[in-house]
């Protein structure tokens, strides 16, 4: 299976962060990682909203983690303390090359309710199908490397972000996310690949 490394940022000290882009691509590169979005156009639909993303494939969820851990990644790290605010999850995916524009839908989850938020997903699933999203992470492995720890992680591959923001606003996902508000806590945004 591959890996998603999906960096949310806010920047607080831009030429300090410069800094730490500067170091870190070359390291994410070095290590197997393929960018296919940085500060790419996004849609918030749920929960905190950070300004800059960033989307890395890599061929596992050991090859993702090993390149955070690598001593060149964690000289880059040590610039981005204190210029900015970030969470970032590696999350498990199904191999797709990833290579064409489009966009990913990605929710990170605290589920409270479980049994309410069952019934959210045999909704949304179909939904998101519908509107021609096709699931890459579902509740799989991940690991929470910064920030805020959601332990479900969903991703979905959206032909457009206009799409990906249709199905969200329709009648079929909204009767589903009736289930989820109030048995979960969510961040769920839209961004765009390969732009």
């Amino acid at each position: 299976m591959a890996a998603l490394w999906i960096s949310q940022v806010t920047i607080t000290d831009a030429d300090r962060y410069a800094e730490y882009g500067k170091r870190a691509v070359p390291a994410i590169e070095a290590q197997g990682g393929r960018f296919i979005a940085r500060r790419a156009p996004f849609t918030q639909l749920e929960g905190l909203e950070r300004p800059s993303h960033t989307i890395v494939v890599f061929p596992s969820l050991d090859a993702a983690v090993a390149c955070y851990r690598s001593p060149e990644y964690q000289e880059a790290v040590a610039f981005a303390e204190g210029a900015s605010e970030r969470d970032l999850c590696i999350v498990e995916s199904e191999d797709h090359p990833l290579d064409q524009p489009a966009a990913l839908w990605i929710g990170h989850v605290k589920v409270t309710d479980e049994e309410a938020y069952g019934k959210y997903a045999v909704k949304a699933g179909p939904a998101i199908a519908a509107h021609d999203g096709q699931f890459l992470a579902r509740a799989g492995g991940y690991v929470q490397m910064e920030g805020n720890d959601r332990p479900r992680n969903v991703v979905a591959l959206f032909p457009t972000r206009d799409r990906a923001v249709e199905c969200y606003h329709s009648e079929a996902y909204q009767a589903g996310l009736e289930h989820a508000r109030g048995a979960s806590e969510r961040d769920l945004l839209v961004v765009e690949i390969n732009s």
